[in-house]
């Protein structure tokens, strides 16, 4: 099983908890990821709690990134894809849930390592260099 976040840690994600015993290898395997009506697999679908806790949620956020992190160390195409069809899934909310704040906090906090590291020379990521896989016809298309 991949560890949440391998190499430098990131001191304010130590909430993210181990992964889950299943492997994670494609989008469907996000626990955050469900069927819609139409049996089309939508990227963000979380329950929101009205009368839950906004501190946890936000930890909810955190493991829901770490599965993102665990996909990108067997598919980072894969894993580029469910970020980007995060944001712009319906089910997203941007008023400030908690989930989508502790996705977001770990989604930045990553973002800034990976500035470092192109700063320092490393090679960008280029989705659209990589060879697509077969898309089933069950999947939401974003882009």
């Amino acid at each position: 099983m991949p560890k949440a976040f391998k190499g430098a840690s990131a001191p304010h994600l130590k909430a993210v908890q181990p992964l889950p015993a299943k492997s994670i290898r494609s989008r469907s395997d996000l626990s955050f990821a469900a069927p819609d009506e139409h049996d089309l697999l939508r990227i963000w679908r979380v329950p929101h709690d009205p009368e839950g806790y906004w501190h946890e949620g936000v930890d909810i956020g955190l493991q829901y990134f770490a599965e993102i992190v665990a996909l990108a160390e067997v598919d980072e195409y894969e894993a580029c894809l469910a970020l980007e069809y995060v944001f712009n899934d319906v089910g997203w909310k941007s008023t400030g849930w908690g989930i989508e704040c502790g996705f977001s906090k770990a989604l930045a906090a990553v973002a800034i390592v990976g500035l470092r590291a192109l700063r320092a020379g490393a090679t960008p990521y280029d989705r659209d260099s990589e060879s697509a896989p077969t898309l089933t016809s069950k999947e939401v298309q974003h882009g």
